[in-house]
C-alpha cells in the first residue's frame, strides 16, 4: 500500500477511534482500533522517509553527473555553432568576392 493509501484509511480509522471513544465502548475494542492507528502512522512516516531518501539520491544524481553532462553538452554545442558562424562567414566572404569578380569581367 502506498503512502496516500495509508493515509486515507488512517484517517477513517482516526475518525472510528473517536467515534468509539465517544460512544464509551468497552476498550479493549478501542485498544484494537488504537494499534491500528499507530501501525498506519508508523507505514506512514517509514513511506516518507524512503521517499526523503529517494528524493536526496535523485537530487544526487542530478548535480553530481547529470549537471556536469548538461554543462558538457551546452559548451560543445555552442563550440559548434561558433564554428557554423566562421564557416557561413567564410562562405559569405567568398560569394561576396566571386559576385565582384564577375562583376569585374562583365564590365570589361
Amino acid at each position: 500500500m502506498d503512502e496516500e493509501k495509508h493515509r486515507v484509511v488512517y484517517d477513517k480509522e482516526c475518525k472510528k477511534l473517536k467515534h468509539l471513544t465517544k460512544k464509551g465502548v468497552e476498550s479493549s475494542k478501542i485498544e484494537v482500533v488504537s494499534i491500528s492507528v499507530r501501525r498506519l502512522l508508523s507505514r506512514i512516516n517509514v513511506s516518507v522517509t524512503s521517499i526523503d531518501a529517494i528524493s536526496k539520491r535523485i537530487d544526487k544524481l542530478r548535480d553530481e553527473n547529470l549537471l556536469p553532462q548538461l554543462n558538457e553538452l551546452i559548451q560543445g554545442l555552442i563550440r559548434m555553432w561558433t564554428f557554423m558562424a566562421e564557416c557561413h562567414k567564410k562562405q559569405s566572404q567568398k560569394i561576396m568576392e566571386q559576385n565582384l569578380m564577375f562583376k569585374w569581367q562583365v564590365v570589361k
